[in-house]
């Protein structure tokens, strides 16, 4: 099967399998049909040259060469909502926690559930994710001592 990337005119680029003696342009013009957005080029890839599907939605193919690209802001986006998502759940198990405490009168879990909230709050603004220059340096941005086991 060979790859192709078809760069779409909203920023981003949709990656298409065929097999080996089909026709790419052809190919390219049936998926016309069918898509929401248009395309502005595309190309063969080889399947080595796709990076990992873990910031799938900040794929580009804007800097010349045979790797796809990643828009690293649009990756931060996608860390952050990850890392909300994984707060929501870590904020459920803290109210349950410091609510225990509360009716225990146990002042240190208090502030424990309370230091733990706050960490959880201040995660998204760590300096690591705003340093990150690639998507290695990104994923590990995750602080797993608050928020858990990575997503990556």
């Amino acid at each position: 099967m060979k790859r192709i990337v078809i760069k779409r005119d909203d920023g981003g680029v949709s990656i298409m399998q065929i097999l080996e003696e089909a026709d790419s342009t052809e190919a390219v013009r049936k998926w016309q049909t069918t898509a929401k957005e248009k395309y502005i080029s595309f190309r063969e890839i080889e399947a080595a040259d796709l990076p990992n599907r873990d910031f799938r939605n900040a794929w580009t193919d804007d800097v010349a060469g045979p790797q796809i690209d990643v828009d690293m802001p649009k990756a931060k986006d996608i860390h952050l909502g990850r890392i909300r998502e994984r707060r929501k759940e870590k904020f459920e198990e803290l109210d349950v926690e410091y609510m225990k405490a509360l009716e225990a009168g146990d002042s240190f879990a208090q502030t424990t559930a309370k230091n733990k909230k706050q960490a959880l709050r201040d995660a998204p603004a760590a300096s690591a994710i705003t340093d990150a220059s690639n998507t290695t340096e990104l994923k590990a941005s995750w602080d797993t001592s608050i928020l858990g086991v990575s997503p990556y």
